[in-house]
Order: structure tokens, then sequence, then C-alpha cells
């Protein structure tokens, strides 16, 4: 039972990462030193610093090696950590596979805001904000758990992006946690995290059951200090990418300017300062299309749609040549797959007195929402002079409520 549920959680990640975790397993014999043969085995009467690195390179050898995943797994489980792995290995593959498969998991962005003893807002104070330092952070988290509940705390640096994961893990009693897990744990009981480094906002993994509520109230009174309460308040968004998360709530002018705004903040539209004035009016003469007169309806809707979603048109970039296939399209980091809205628009119906407000749930699933209805706009399916801001993906949320065509919540 131990082998075959790690198993699964080894087979999520890549070859490669598995054996780059496996060497940084073998940095750290402290934690994660390889348990040692029966006696009697070839390798048996080697000291731990020479079985280390005859470990080493063995995995080396997979490395070079055209080897099965699996097979990689299967030393890894049954040879060199046949007692099961530890806490620490089981969190490092569990963070592992978040950057392996970027949407495996679902995140959502709430705001940090901070309140003084009145209960006022205070969120453009941003010097009342505790500098963000992650090993301060997770010993200080540490420190606020001990007293309520065991746990286990790892934290790591994503490769691409400017972000601290941590992962979180609770444990009912000291009984339940021990050096070798025998099973994997509960997640419900385990918190991710991801805090970019303008520190702004958290994403994190979902807080609804009584172990998650608890992180929430701790990593709040974690970050706050005497005299301010720091609150994490939804920010209506959450998606599957971090990248997306990253993108729209992050401090980066893109952030501030969603959809049909964000040509501006690509510099899409205007020239640079220190372009001499012959570079500029030769750019503008290469966007003007001499049939302009004569475009027809079709290339005007295009345009008009592709401003309204904050694509460049091939038009504004001087090529007037590319074809349907190559049309261009919203990139992946604002990709969003799933958003759910509420419209509660009065009714009233001529023939009688009184009036009511139905509720109509919208729900929209796929790879990148936002760029399907763009699509189902260019071709004609969806109204794209009486398209609402919310279509367009201009309020840079996943969900809320559409009051008489303005966002309510």
């Amino acid at each position: 039972m131990i082998g075959r549920q790690q198993t699964l959680l080894l087979m999520r990640l890549q070859k490669k990462s598995l054996i780059e975790l496996v060497f940084s397993w073998l940095d750290n014999p402290a934690e994660c030193l390889p348990h040692r043969r029966p006696e009697g085995d070839d390798l048996g009467n080697l000291g731990h610093r020479e079985y280390i690195n005859d470990v080493r390179r063995s995995y080396e050898s997979l490395k070079n090696e055209i080897i099965s995943k699996r097979a990689v797994v299967e030393r890894i489980i049954y040879v060199d950590w046949y007692r099961g792995l530890n806490l620490k290995q089981i969190a490092d593959a569990e963070i592992q596979g978040i950057y392996d498969r970027p949407l495996s998991m679902k995140w959502t962005a709430s705001e940090v805001r901070i309140y003084d003893a009145t209960n006022k807002n205070l969120h453009k104070l941003k010097e009342n904000l505790t500098r963000f330092h992650a090993p301060s952070f997770m010993k200080a988290l540490q420190k606020k758990l001990k007293p309520l509940i065991d746990n286990d705390i790892q934290i790591s640096q994503h490769p691409e992006m400017p972000l601290v994961i941590l992962r979180i893990q609770l444990f009912e009693s000291e009984s339940s946690r021990s050096s070798t897990n025998r099973h994997l744990p509960s997640s419900r009981r385990v918190v991710f995290c991801a805090i970019p480094s303008s520190f702004d906002h958290i994403f994190h993994t979902t807080f609804l059951n009584p172990y998650q509520k608890l992180m929430k109230e701790v990593i709040e009174a974690t970050l706050s200090k005497p005299g301010f309460q720091i609150k994490l308040e939804s920010s209506s968004l959450s998606s599957r990418s971090l990248e997306t998360l990253v993108h729209l709530r992050s401090t980066s002018r893109y952030s501030t300017a969603p959809a049909g705004w964000s040509i501006y903040a690509k510099n899409e539209v205007d020239e640079s300062p220190i372009m001499s004035a012959d570079e500029v009016i030769g750019r503008k003469l290469k966007k003007i299309d001499p049939n302009t007169d004569n475009a027809s309806s079709d290339r005007k809707r295009r345009k008009v749609i592709n401003a309204r979603f904050g694509v460049l048109d091939p038009d504004e970039s001087g090529n007037n040549d590319i074809s349907e296939s190559s049309q261009p399209a919203l990139g992946p980091e604002t990709a969003l797959q799933r958003a759910e809205f509420l419209l509660e628009d009065e009714y009233r119906d001529h023939t009688q007195v009184a009036s009511f407000t139905p509720c109509i749930r919208i729900l929209l699933e796929g790879s990148h929402v936002f760029e399907g209805l763009r699509q189902l706009a260019q071709s004609g399916n969806i109204d794209h002079e009486n398209m609402p801001a919310w279509v367009t993906g201009e309020y840079a949320i996943s969900h809320g409520t559409i009051r008489e065509g303005k966002l309510v919540k």
C-alpha cells in the first residue's frame, strides 16, 4: 500500500525532475538519508558518505540512459527509500508537481488588506504592511500554529515566477506524525500558498474545511502587528494557472490594464519618447492600409472585437497579409479555465404592475474562456456591439454578480 500510494505521487513528475529531486535529497542526508541495505549486501559495509556517493552515481547513470520514468520511481520506492518517503520528501514531490503540471491545482487570489483598531481600511498605507521574508514568515507561522495543532511547513522558490510556494500540513495529534509516512496526507489537512514578491495578494488553495479555515486565521494573525490587522479578502479571481494570477493580481502594469487596456501595458500603442520624428512617422505610415475606405464590414468587426479583448489587430502591426489561420489570439498569461457570473436584472412585464428580478447563472468552462468568447464574437455568435465588459475580461475576475449591467461584487 505504501509503495502504491507513493509510486502514484512520483509518477506525476517528469523523469528529469525526479532525478534532480533525488540529487537534492542526497545533498541533505540529515533529513533524507537513503535507507541502508540489509547486512550481507555487497554495499552493506560502506560508510554513509561512500554509500551516498554510490547512490548518486547510480542516478547519474539513469539520467543519461534511455530508461522509463517508472524504472526510476521503482528504484526510489523499492530500493533506496524502501521504508517509505518522509514528510519532507513527500512535500518536495508535491511542490515539484506544481512546477511540472502547472494546471493541476485550483488557486484563489485573496487580497491582503490592512485595518486599524476602528476597522478602517488602510490598504493604501503600504508602509504598514510587513515586508515579506519567507524563512521569517515560516518560523512565525510555526510559532503561531504550535499551541493549536502539530504541523509541518516546507517552502520553495518558484523557478520561473516571482513566487514563494508554501506547503503547510496539519496533524490531528503528535501520534499521527512520524518520520516516515505510512500513508500520503489527506488533502483536507494540506494547504498550499503562493506568495508574490509584491505581497499585495496571496494565492492559495481552498479555505473550506475547519483545518483550512484555521490556516487562514493563523496566516492573518501572523501577518498582523500591534495596531494593524491583516485580513485576506476575496478578489473574485480563481484559476488553475499561477501565471494568470501573477499577471492579473501582482504589482505590474498588466494587473491594472486588463482586456482592451492591455495594449497600453504592452507598449503596442504609444510611441517611444526617444524615437525620432522620422521613425514615428514611418511607423504610423506602415499601419495605414491604402484600402481602408473599402474595408469590408467583417474586417471592421474583427478590429473592434480584437480591441475589446486586448488583441493587437494585424492592421495595427503594419502587416496586412496575415491569413485567417494565423490570426492573433489572447495569450496563455490571461487564461481562465472557469468563469461564473450571476445576472440580476429587473424584469417588468407591461401586462403586470409588479416587476421581479430573476437570477440567471452563467457558467463558462474551457482551456481559455475569454479567448473562446472572442472567437464566438468573431464568428458572429455574440453581438460585438453590445458586449458587456465582463464578457471581454475587462474586470479581470472569474466570478461575480452583475446587476443592471454593472459589477456589484
